[in-house]
Protein backbone atom coordinates (compact mmCIF):
# COMPACT_ATOMS: atom_id res chain seq x y z
CA UNK A 1 0.00 0.00 0.00
CA UNK A 2 1.23 3.42 -0.87
CA UNK A 3 0.28 5.81 1.88
CA UNK A 4 -2.72 6.51 4.01
CA UNK A 5 -5.54 8.96 3.33
CA UNK A 6 -7.74 10.81 5.80
CA UNK A 7 -10.38 13.55 5.64
CA UNK A 8 -12.14 15.72 8.20
CA UNK A 9 -15.40 17.36 7.13
CA UNK A 10 -18.02 19.33 9.01
CA UNK A 11 -20.48 20.44 6.35
CA UNK A 12 -20.47 17.70 3.74
CA UNK A 13 -19.56 14.07 3.14
CA UNK A 14 -15.88 13.65 2.17
CA UNK A 15 -15.33 13.30 -1.58
CA UNK A 16 -14.07 9.71 -1.46
CA UNK A 17 -17.31 8.65 0.24
CA UNK A 18 -19.68 10.58 -2.03
CA UNK A 19 -22.16 9.06 -4.45
CA UNK A 20 -22.63 10.50 -7.93
CA UNK A 21 -25.98 12.09 -7.06
CA UNK A 22 -24.64 13.68 -3.88
CA UNK A 23 -21.56 14.98 -5.66
CA UNK A 24 -23.63 16.36 -8.55
CA UNK A 25 -26.00 18.16 -6.19
CA UNK A 26 -23.12 19.52 -4.11
CA UNK A 27 -21.26 20.94 -7.12
CA UNK A 28 -24.52 22.43 -8.44
CA UNK A 29 -25.32 24.09 -5.07
CA UNK A 30 -21.82 25.45 -4.54
CA UNK A 31 -21.75 27.08 -7.97
CA UNK A 32 -25.22 27.35 -9.53
CA UNK A 33 -23.70 29.19 -12.52
CA UNK A 34 -21.58 26.17 -13.46
CA UNK A 35 -22.70 24.67 -16.80
CA UNK A 36 -24.12 21.13 -16.57
CA UNK A 37 -21.25 19.73 -18.65
CA UNK A 38 -18.72 21.18 -16.24
CA UNK A 39 -20.61 19.76 -13.26
CA UNK A 40 -20.52 16.33 -14.93
CA UNK A 41 -16.75 16.60 -15.48
CA UNK A 42 -16.23 17.40 -11.79
CA UNK A 43 -18.50 14.52 -10.74
CA UNK A 44 -16.69 12.10 -13.06
CA UNK A 45 -13.33 13.18 -11.65
CA UNK A 46 -14.56 12.72 -8.08
CA UNK A 47 -15.92 9.25 -8.85
CA UNK A 48 -12.64 8.23 -10.49
CA UNK A 49 -10.75 9.29 -7.35
CA UNK A 50 -12.79 6.81 -5.29
CA UNK A 51 -10.81 3.97 -6.87
CA UNK A 52 -8.14 4.36 -4.19
CA UNK A 53 -10.54 3.00 -1.56
CA UNK A 54 -12.78 0.90 -3.83
CA UNK A 55 -10.16 -1.13 -5.72
CA UNK A 56 -9.01 -4.66 -4.91
CA UNK A 57 -5.84 -3.33 -3.20
CA UNK A 58 -7.18 -0.19 -1.47
CA UNK A 59 -5.22 2.26 0.65
CA UNK A 60 -6.17 2.66 4.31
CA UNK A 61 -8.63 5.51 4.73
CA UNK A 62 -10.09 7.33 7.73
CA UNK A 63 -12.82 9.96 7.73
CA UNK A 64 -14.03 12.15 10.57
CA UNK A 65 -17.46 13.56 9.77
CA UNK A 66 -19.50 15.92 11.89
CA UNK A 67 -23.09 14.85 12.52
CA UNK A 68 -24.17 18.00 10.69
CA UNK A 69 -22.71 16.71 7.44
CA UNK A 70 -24.82 13.58 7.77
CA UNK A 71 -27.98 15.54 8.54
CA UNK A 72 -27.71 18.28 5.89
CA UNK A 73 -29.63 16.94 2.91
CA UNK A 74 -27.79 17.47 -0.34
CA UNK A 75 -29.99 16.54 -3.28
CA UNK A 76 -33.38 14.88 -2.98
CA UNK A 77 -34.43 12.26 -0.40
CA UNK A 78 -33.44 9.35 -2.65
CA UNK A 79 -29.96 10.80 -3.15
CA UNK A 80 -29.64 11.46 0.59
CA UNK A 81 -30.58 7.87 1.45
CA UNK A 82 -28.14 6.49 -1.12
CA UNK A 83 -25.42 8.70 0.30
CA UNK A 84 -25.98 7.52 3.85
CA UNK A 85 -26.07 3.91 2.63
CA UNK A 86 -22.72 4.45 0.87
CA UNK A 87 -21.14 5.74 4.08
CA UNK A 88 -22.52 2.79 6.05
CA UNK A 89 -21.48 0.22 3.44
CA UNK A 90 -17.93 1.48 2.97
CA UNK A 91 -17.44 1.89 6.74
CA UNK A 92 -17.77 -1.90 7.04
CA UNK A 93 -14.61 -2.38 4.97
CA UNK A 94 -11.50 -3.35 6.95
CA UNK A 95 -9.41 -0.55 5.39
CA UNK A 96 -11.94 2.23 6.12
CA UNK A 97 -12.63 3.96 9.43
CA UNK A 98 -15.48 6.46 9.72
CA UNK A 99 -15.88 8.47 12.91
CA UNK A 100 -18.81 10.78 13.54
CA UNK A 101 -18.61 13.80 15.83
CA UNK A 102 -22.04 14.20 17.44
CA UNK A 103 -23.66 17.61 18.00
CA UNK A 104 -23.70 17.12 21.78
CA UNK A 105 -19.96 16.56 22.12
CA UNK A 106 -18.59 19.65 23.85
CA UNK A 107 -14.90 19.13 23.21
CA UNK A 108 -13.57 17.02 20.37
CA UNK A 109 -10.21 18.67 19.70
CA UNK A 110 -7.44 16.07 19.61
Amino acid sequence: HAGFRWDVDFLHIPGLLQTEDYSRALFSYVNPELPKGEVERWVEHRMQRRVIIDRADPIPYAAVIHEGALRIRVGDRVAARRQLARVLDISDADHVTVRVIPFDLDDFGG
